[in-house]
């Protein structure tokens, strides 16, 4: 029979651990819900007992504060971040760091504490020591919101609690990015003619991507107040961000998020404001027509599930797929689509408006970013090339 205050403890079968969940009042007087675990309940229910001491007795110089408790207790209550960021480097300590260095004390981390962290989750699990086996996004993550943290702690809002930051001493692992492949004009021309065969829900979604270039979480997040058909103007003020956190049993829960989207002088309460075409009007007005039939003519939302909720990303990314391999096209990430639109535009209006159109419409902050990403020879234009030149050698 435990006393209440205790925490409790369960077992996850998924991490094949025991989970130990408690609440305790910080330093800035708030509760806060810390999660440990362990291989045995034992280990756990010790743990949670110095937790609450911790907790109660060390003020922030305390030189017995562990990683864990700094991350949970001091830092991430008093950082200045978006909900969705501290979201996200709270699941990243809890899922990742907390289980690995988590128990070290704050002033005694070093870089070889760093690369040991590192180590054990890029390791594959069939290795000996076994490892995490995780990819290199996950582990950057990982490095990320550690060094977030450490160098918080030394800094002067941190009260200097750490003379150096061990991160700095240990390299970011490299994240290679995948090549883009867009759609060629061809390929676009077979995804369209597809889309008004079958009349698919995602396929208004689909096509206004391929016309405007927009951000996935910018049309999930797009409420029709922000569309103006008569100009033909979107006002692209927000996106939708999911994240995935733990709540209060020790479960991990979707939390959505309208966050604002900042302009190229960092202005968050001014739009970016892109025009469209009379073939994006014509989508529009389609799913407009799509969604009164649906019986959700009042939904705020231009791109909805069929149910009128949000699409989760993992299932647009289900049905996606699946349209692609129907439609008989290779496959390409929802991002491509977006990279697809930028490549075609600048290679059919070749010239400087065609790259300041493209990067307002895609919200770059320079159009040194567009060129980098875009201004590459195809093989067509490359032809086209070739083919000038010899005309002008006869």
């Amino acid at each position: 029979m435990r006393d209440k205050g205790d925490g409790s403890i369960f077992w996850n079968a998924r991490r094949e651990r025991f989970i130990g969940l408690i609440s305790v009042t910080g330093p800035d007087g708030k509760r806060r819900r810390l999660t440990v675990s362990g291989k045995t309940k034992a280990e756990v229910k010790g743990e949670l007992v110095r937790r609450q001491k911790t907790a109660s007795t060390s003020g922030v110089a305390s030189g017995e504060m562990t990683v864990s408790d700094y991350i949970l207790l001091h830092w991430l209550p008093k950082a200045t971040i978006e909900q969705s960021t501290r979201y996200y480097y709270e699941t990243a300590a809890q899922d990742y760091i907390i289980p690995i260095i988590g128990a070290v004390p704050l002033r005694d981390v070093e870089p070889r504490h760093v690369t040991h962290l590192l180590d054990m989750l890029s390791r594959k699990s069939t290795d000996n020591p076994p490892g995490w086996g995780k990819s290199t996004a996950t582990v950057k993550r990982a490095y990320v919101t550690l060094r977030r943290a450490l160098n918080y702690a030394a800094s002067k809002q941190g009260n200097f609690l750490i003379p150096l930051v061990a991160t700095d001493r240990v390299d970011c692992p490299a994240h290679k990015s995948k090549k883009v492949k867009p759609y060629s004009v061809e390929e676009v021309r077979k995804l369209r003619g597809h889309l008004a065969d079958k009349k698919t829900w995602i396929g208004s979604l689909v096509t206004f991507d391929l016309l405007t270039g927009m951000r996935q979480g910018e049309l999930l997040g797009l409420p029709w107040s922000a569309v103006n058909l008569a100009k033909g103007e979107i006002h692209i003020g927000q996106q939708l961000v999911e994240v995935y956190r733990k709540g209060d049993d020790g479960k991990r829960e979707l939390v959505f998020f309208g966050i604002k989207n900042k302009t190229k002088t960092g202005d968050e309460n001014k739009d970016r404001i892109i025009g469209i075409g009379p073939e994006a009007v014509k989508a529009l007005r389609a799913q407009k027509a799509r969604l009164m039939e649906a019986g959700l003519a009042a939904c705020p939302w231009v791109f909805p599930q069929c149910n009128g909720e949000w699409y989760k990303k993992r299932e647009l990314a289900h049905v996606y797929t699946r349209l692609l391999r129907k439609a008989g096209l290779r496959r390409i990430r929802w991002h491509d689509l977006r990279h697809t639109f930028a490549t075609l535009t600048m290679e059919s209006n070749p010239g400087e408006d065609a790259i300041k159109y493209v990067s307002e419409t895609l919200g770059h902050s320079s159009t040194d970013i567009t060129r980098t990403l875009y201004q590459h020879s195809s093989t067509n234009a490359q032809r086209r090339v070739l083919t000038n030149l010899e005309e002008a050698l006869k």
